[in-house]
């Protein structure tokens, strides 16, 4: 990995075979006190540093990226909720209730939900985002089931260098093509095998 930034001209099969070199460019950080990034590690657009300045724009880990929200109510008796967020990031999804004995399903990663709770189970497709949950006991009546996940829209690429927390500043960012097997990472941890299926849905294999 850690690349050299410059200029490719990648003949039309070479990028129909995905043959070409990782495409890289730079991606500032907005302010220090970031979270240390290193090499591998998948990023996600952040709040812009300058709204005017549209090429200089803020990454985030996946731990801090802006998560969306979708909703449902419990009626006391309905055990099974679905939400659809559009593609989500592998291992991004979490679902909870607002009960006096609040429920919490996790995503596991692997297309499955359910997580070390025995709260609920259920499924995600990463592609699509329709995520499906049933509780083992059903939430509260008008209490509030709250899914969250880190919408795949926000991927901007793989660290190619590192960045300590104290600096302000940015790092060499894979937009496109291929990195180092078992390079990346996810939250810190190796990429889970749907993670690198949604790396290559995102041009990067």
């Amino acid at each position: 990995m850690n690349g050299v930034i410059n200029e490719i001209e990648p003949t039309g099969q070479e990028a129909a075979d995905r043959r070409h070199p990782p495409v890289i460019n730079r991606v500032q950080f907005p302010s220090a006190g970031h979270d240390e990034i290193k090499v591998g590690e998948m990023l996600f657009e952040g709040s812009r540093e300058n709204a005017s300045h549209q090429a200089t724009y803020g990454a985030t880990k996946a731990a801090e990226a802006t998560k969306k929200t979708l909703t449902g109510t419990g009626d006391g008796t309905a055990t099974a909720f679905s939400f659809d967020f559009g593609e989500v990031v592998p291992g991004s999804v979490k679902i909870v209730t607002n009960d006096s004995t609040a429920k919490e399903v996790t995503d596991n990663g692997d297309g499955t939900l359910g997580g070390e709770s025995e709260s609920g189970t259920g499924t995600v497709d990463y592609a699509t985002g329709h995520v499906s949950v049933t509780f083992a006991a059903a939430p509260a009546n008008a209490k509030t089931v709250t899914a969250t996940a880190i919408p795949g829209a926000g991927f901007v690429g793989i660290a190619n260098d590192a960045l300590d927390a104290s600096e302000d500043d940015g790092v060499n960012v894979v937009l496109h093509g291929t990195i180092c097997e078992g390079i990346a990472k996810y939250n810190g941890s190796a990429a889970s095998e749907e993670q690198l299926k949604f790396l290559s849905r995102h041009g990067i294999w």
